[in-house]
């Protein structure tokens, strides 16, 4: 039977053998849904816990297996990047389907979009609206906040698969 340990996803002092580790991923991406839910995305605060308890899970499932801790830093890299690139692309194109309806272009008519983009003045335009908008590219940004989760969580899970996997180092005597 195996070793359930919660704590070992919140306090980087216990170890997590491979079911305790995926326990713990789970309830750290449900506590992450649920901050998502309850405040949209916004403040910094709450994501520094959610990176923090990320953390915490890796060092105790990488001391379970004998390994460095400083390897934590792949799967926070890895869902970190994931979720800037995500949350960047996604909150661009919902900021610039805005402008584009801000212009009377039909969104839907492939070509007209691709005629205004193509246009040489389209990006100062467009950089232009988004300084004189900001509230826009603020509510891309939100909108843009559960694919960016979805992103980071799928970058951590599939490092997590190679680190449940990692069995424990025989030790010195």
């Amino acid at each position: 039977m195996a070793d359930l340990n919660l704590r070992a996803a919140f306090i980087p002092a216990y170890r997590a053998g491979p079911d305790t580790y995926w326990l713990g991923l789970g309830v750290i991406a449900l506590i992450d849904a649920v901050r998502l839910t309850l405040t949209g995305g916004a403040g910094m605060l709450p994501w520094l816990f959610i990176l923090f308890f990320t953390a915490s899970i890796n060092i105790n499932r990488l001391r379970d297996a004998g390994r460095q801790p400083p390897l934590v830093i792949i799967p926070l890299a890895a869902g970190v990047l994931a979720k800037s690139i995500t949350a960047l692309f996604t909150s661009a194109f919902i900021a610039m389907d805005a402008f584009l309806v801000a212009q009377g272009v039909d969104t839907g008519d492939s070509g007209q979009v691709m005629g205004v983009v193509g246009a040489p003045e389209f990006q100062t335009e467009y950089q232009s609206y988004l300084m004189e908008n900001p509230d826009v590219m603020a509510e891309a940004l939100q909108a843009a906040a559960w694919a960016s989760t979805w992103a980071y969580w799928l970058a951590v899970g599939a490092v997590a698969l190679w680190f449940a996997r990692m069995r424990p180092r025989p030790r010195a005597v």
